[in-house]
């Protein structure tokens, strides 16, 4: 009967901490969405200042490859 208990209590505590950690997200769920919106908002972001950073690079890049061919003036690697 002492073995029936134990694995009794251990199986009950089991299913006490699975329900725990349920409640637990779905408590949480709001917070992950709006921390989802966040972060997709941060990273459009982020990528529109890259591609920004990126078009500004290449214009600089394409700026002083076509002054070093037309041989008007030596490029300093600033405009």
């Amino acid at each position: 009967m002492n073995t029936f208990f134990r694995e009794f209590l251990i199986g009950f505590l089991f299913l006490l901490a699975v329900m725990v950690l349920a409640a637990a997200a779905v408590l949480l769920s709001p917070f992950f969405l709006v921390a989802a919106f966040f972060l997709r908002i941060i990273l459009i972001f982020l990528f529109v200042v890259v591609g920004i950073w990126l078009l500004g690079k290449a214009i600089i890049g394409i700026w002083t490859y076509l002054s070093r061919t037309r041989g008007d003036q030596k490029p300093t690697g600033q405009l």
